[in-house]
């Protein structure tokens, strides 16, 4: 068992909390059993994985196919599972993972989501597995918007960003022009417009989650709104109600 801090192991780990280490070595960790488990299941090879004595006892299945997937298994205290997280409270399982990413000319134009200024990596995770669990497609990171490789908001996404094509370094404009080009559909989601039940999601589909409003003064006419009695819905509530009637739509043709 791996119980000091300043174990090499744990150091060269620790690291990759910082954006700086994740592309240079171009790997990511990936918090949680679920996020570890939907990884593997999705391919993965995960060079290493942490684990507590209590995962050893409750997560026999999740190691077993960490160990069959190539992984290098080490058990760790709590309190050096403490210090690797990002969060409050800490996994009982962490691993090492490749941080897979495509660029922008390379993704398809039938299906995306762009994070315009989304700044929380809990709502960023949270819409990344929303898309993922309803549309999949490609998700890009627009401006001023949280790093989709942060452990934060990979732990919130729970293992969707490999099962979306996760682009980075797009101009927020070039998505929309080439999504127009290829004769896509663009729903801006503000504060303002049709709720989507009244606007056609159908076929190919570019959704922009608008957290600083600048796309519903750039595209007006594109903006859909979920309409709330009392108090205004968070971002991702209003992702989750588009996202939703989209597959309803297609579901439904």
């Amino acid at each position: 068992m791996i119980s000091s801090v300043a174990n090499p192991t744990i150091k060269r780990v620790r690291r990759l909390r910082k954006r700086m280490w994740r592309e240079r070595t171009r790997q990511v960790l990936v918090e949680g059993h679920r996020a570890v488990g939907v990884a593997i299941a999705a391919g993965v090879k995960p060079s290493e994985v942490l684990h507590t004595r209590a995962a050893a006892r409750g997560r026999q299945a999740l190691l077993q196919a960490a160990r069959a997937a190539g992984a290098s298994i080490s058990q760790v205290s709590p309190a050096v599972m403490a210090h690797l997280t990002s969060e409050t409270t800490a996994p009982d399982v962490l691993a090492v993972a490749p941080l897979i990413e495509t660029s922008p000319e390379r993704a398809a134009t039938s299906f995306g989501v762009v994070l315009a200024g989304v700044h929380d990596p809990a709502a960023a995770g949270g819409i990344m597995a929303l898309a993922a669990a309803t549309i999949g497609g490609a998700v890009f990171e627009g401006d001023n918007t949280v790093d989709l490789f942060a452990p934060k908001t990979i732990r919130a996404a729970q293992g969707a960003h490999y099962h979306l094509t996760v682009v980075r370094g797009a101009e927020e404009s070039d998505v929309v022009e080439r999504y127009r080009a290829a004769g896509s559909t663009i729903a801006v989601v503000s504060g303002e417009g049709p709720p989507p039940w009244e606007r056609d999601l159908t076929g190919p589909l570019l959704v922009i989650i608008d957290a600083e409003g600048r796309w519903a003064e750039k595209a007006p006419d594109d903006r859909v709104s979920v309409p709330a009695s009392t108090t205004e819905p968070s971002l991702s509530a209003r992702a989750a109600v588009v996202l939703y009637e989209r597959m309803r739509q297609e579901r439904a043709r």
